[in-house]
Protein backbone atom coordinates (compact mmCIF):
# COMPACT_ATOMS: atom_id res chain seq x y z
CA UNK A 1 0.00 0.00 0.00
CA UNK A 2 1.05 3.56 -0.48
CA UNK A 3 2.80 5.18 2.45
CA UNK A 4 0.52 8.17 1.90
CA UNK A 5 -2.69 6.15 2.56
CA UNK A 6 -3.39 5.27 6.17
CA UNK A 7 -5.21 1.97 6.49
CA UNK A 8 -7.91 0.87 6.76
CA UNK A 9 -9.81 2.64 4.03
CA UNK A 10 -13.43 1.63 3.60
CA UNK A 11 -14.38 -0.21 0.44
CA UNK A 12 -17.88 -1.18 -0.63
CA UNK A 13 -17.96 -4.66 -2.17
CA UNK A 14 -21.02 -5.16 -4.38
CA UNK A 15 -21.22 -8.83 -5.32
CA UNK A 16 -24.13 -11.28 -5.46
CA UNK A 17 -22.10 -14.49 -5.76
CA UNK A 18 -21.22 -15.80 -2.30
CA UNK A 19 -17.98 -17.43 -3.40
CA UNK A 20 -16.74 -14.30 -5.19
CA UNK A 21 -17.81 -12.16 -2.24
CA UNK A 22 -15.84 -14.33 0.18
CA UNK A 23 -12.78 -14.29 -2.07
CA UNK A 24 -12.82 -10.49 -2.40
CA UNK A 25 -13.47 -9.91 1.30
CA UNK A 26 -10.70 -12.28 2.34
CA UNK A 27 -8.33 -10.52 -0.03
CA UNK A 28 -9.27 -7.06 1.27
CA UNK A 29 -8.88 -8.27 4.83
CA UNK A 30 -5.46 -9.74 3.99
CA UNK A 31 -4.40 -6.43 2.43
CA UNK A 32 -5.60 -4.51 5.49
CA UNK A 33 -8.66 -2.71 4.10
CA UNK A 34 -11.97 -2.26 5.84
CA UNK A 35 -15.02 -3.20 3.79
CA UNK A 36 -18.79 -3.42 3.68
CA UNK A 37 -20.81 -5.78 1.48
CA UNK A 38 -23.92 -5.18 -0.61
CA UNK A 39 -25.39 -8.10 -2.51
CA UNK A 40 -27.05 -6.17 -5.32
CA UNK A 41 -27.23 -2.73 -6.88
CA UNK A 42 -30.17 -1.55 -4.77
CA UNK A 43 -28.29 -2.30 -1.54
CA UNK A 44 -25.23 -0.54 -2.95
CA UNK A 45 -27.16 2.64 -3.77
CA UNK A 46 -28.72 2.67 -0.28
CA UNK A 47 -25.30 2.13 1.31
CA UNK A 48 -23.83 5.02 -0.68
CA UNK A 49 -26.68 7.30 0.37
CA UNK A 50 -26.05 6.42 4.02
CA UNK A 51 -22.27 6.83 4.11
CA UNK A 52 -19.16 7.68 2.13
CA UNK A 53 -16.88 4.94 0.80
CA UNK A 54 -13.33 5.37 -0.45
CA UNK A 55 -13.83 2.95 -3.34
CA UNK A 56 -16.52 0.66 -4.73
CA UNK A 57 -15.84 -2.77 -6.26
CA UNK A 58 -18.97 -3.24 -8.39
CA UNK A 59 -20.09 -6.53 -9.92
CA UNK A 60 -21.75 -5.82 -13.26
CA UNK A 61 -24.31 -8.65 -13.48
CA UNK A 62 -26.61 -8.94 -10.46
CA UNK A 63 -30.31 -9.56 -9.81
CA UNK A 64 -32.70 -6.74 -8.85
CA UNK A 65 -30.37 -4.00 -10.09
CA UNK A 66 -27.17 -4.57 -12.03
CA UNK A 67 -23.90 -2.71 -11.55
CA UNK A 68 -24.46 -0.43 -14.54
CA UNK A 69 -27.77 0.92 -13.23
CA UNK A 70 -26.41 1.17 -9.68
CA UNK A 71 -23.41 3.13 -10.92
CA UNK A 72 -25.66 5.57 -12.81
CA UNK A 73 -27.76 6.14 -9.68
CA UNK A 74 -24.69 6.58 -7.46
CA UNK A 75 -23.24 9.10 -9.93
CA UNK A 76 -26.58 10.94 -9.93
CA UNK A 77 -26.60 11.17 -6.13
CA UNK A 78 -23.01 12.43 -6.12
CA UNK A 79 -23.86 15.04 -8.73
CA UNK A 80 -26.99 16.26 -6.96
CA UNK A 81 -25.11 16.62 -3.66
CA UNK A 82 -21.99 18.12 -5.25
CA UNK A 83 -20.06 15.25 -3.67
CA UNK A 84 -16.63 14.05 -4.70
CA UNK A 85 -16.78 11.17 -7.17
CA UNK A 86 -16.04 7.81 -5.52
CA UNK A 87 -13.89 5.54 -7.69
CA UNK A 88 -15.91 2.57 -8.95
CA UNK A 89 -14.02 -0.45 -10.26
CA UNK A 90 -16.10 -2.94 -12.24
CA UNK A 91 -15.85 -6.63 -11.39
CA UNK A 92 -16.92 -8.61 -14.43
CA UNK A 93 -16.39 -11.92 -16.15
CA UNK A 94 -16.25 -10.12 -19.50
CA UNK A 95 -12.74 -9.45 -20.72
CA UNK A 96 -13.29 -7.99 -24.19
CA UNK A 97 -12.63 -4.34 -25.02
CA UNK A 98 -16.37 -3.83 -25.51
CA UNK A 99 -16.96 -4.92 -21.88
CA UNK A 100 -14.41 -2.41 -20.63
CA UNK A 101 -15.90 0.33 -22.79
CA UNK A 102 -19.39 -0.39 -21.45
CA UNK A 103 -18.13 -0.15 -17.87
CA UNK A 104 -16.39 3.17 -18.49
CA UNK A 105 -19.36 4.55 -20.45
CA UNK A 106 -21.68 3.72 -17.54
CA UNK A 107 -19.66 5.89 -15.14
CA UNK A 108 -17.28 3.32 -13.71
CA UNK A 109 -13.65 4.40 -13.45
CA UNK A 110 -11.84 1.13 -14.04
CA UNK A 111 -12.30 -2.54 -14.75
CA UNK A 112 -11.15 -5.80 -13.18
CA UNK A 113 -11.84 -9.02 -15.06
CA UNK A 114 -12.75 -12.22 -13.19
CA UNK A 115 -11.01 -14.40 -12.34
CA UNK A 116 -8.49 -11.94 -10.95
CA UNK A 117 -5.18 -12.37 -9.21
CA UNK A 118 -4.12 -10.80 -5.91
CA UNK A 119 -1.60 -8.64 -7.76
CA UNK A 120 -4.33 -7.33 -10.09
CA UNK A 121 -6.54 -6.28 -7.18
CA UNK A 122 -3.62 -4.74 -5.30
CA UNK A 123 -2.67 -2.65 -8.36
CA UNK A 124 -6.23 -1.34 -8.77
CA UNK A 125 -6.47 -0.45 -5.08
CA UNK A 126 -3.13 1.33 -5.14
CA UNK A 127 -4.13 3.20 -8.29
CA UNK A 128 -7.42 4.53 -6.91
CA UNK A 129 -6.82 4.91 -3.16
Amino acid sequence: MSAMSPLPLTILVVEDNAMNEQLICNLLDFLGYGFHVSRDGREAVKACQARRFDLILMDCQMPNMDGFEATALIRGVESSKGATRVPIVALTAGSADVDRERCIASGMDDYLSKPFRVADVRRKLEKWL
